[in-house]
């Protein structure tokens, strides 16, 4: 049988599932960033960010310090700024506001805990067991 809870915790799938075959873009969230760290975490930040896969727009180094400049996608960068204060001892900042929407890159479904597909069986399999 199914409850309230189930169709619930379905409809985000299913509504995903449908857009995906549909053939509509998807847009995705976009943070302009502004990163001020120590000079010596530097390859770190780059690295980091090109794994957060942000567009960096401009860098400037000093004796001591760096500050990059960029857009990131908010879904990739929610917890870089903890990251960037852990591996910076709290010299670090890392600043962000709003500044648009890009078309989702790759597969957007990867941020579902669980497949579509999966999830569809789980739901028919309980519907069968239950007759």
């Amino acid at each position: 049988v199914s409850t309230p809870a189930d169709f619930r915790q379905l409809t985000p799938y299913v509504f995903r599932l449908a857009l995906q075959q549909s053939g509509v873009d998807i847009l995705e969230p976009m943070l302009c960033f502004e990163l001020q760290i120590p000079q010596v975490a530097s390859s770190k930040a780059i690295t980091d960010l090109q794994k957060l896969m942000s567009e960096i727009e401009d860098i400037s180094c000093n004796n001591e310090w760096c500050h990059i400049k960029g857009k990131v996608p908010l879904n990739t960068s929610k917890d870089y700024a903890s990251e960037v204060s852990s591996y910076t001892k709290g010299l670090g900042v890392f600043m962000v506001k709003p500044c648009g929407y890009q078309i989702t890159k790759g597969d957007y479904s990867d941020n579902i805990r669980m497949n579509e597909k999966d999830k569809l069986l789980f739901m028919f399999q309980k519907s069968m067991s239950s007759k």
